[in-house]
């Protein structure tokens, strides 16, 4: 499990203690659409041509 993204392990655990999974799984589905929005800008301010 210590291999595992932070995402995965949380939704676990909250799995294995019967919490709720809800915001978890929520909160999993935002950062990685947030992520998708955010890469271009990166790459936009800091020099994405080099790749």
């Amino acid at each position: 499990m210590a291999g595992m993204p932070s995402a995965v392990a949380s939704l676990i655990l909250a799995k294995e203690y019967t919490l709720d999974r809800d915001p978890a799984s929520s909160r999993i589905a935002l950062s990685t659409i947030g992520l998708l929005l955010i890469i271009p800008l990166w790459l936009s301010l800091f020099g994405g041509d080099t790749l």
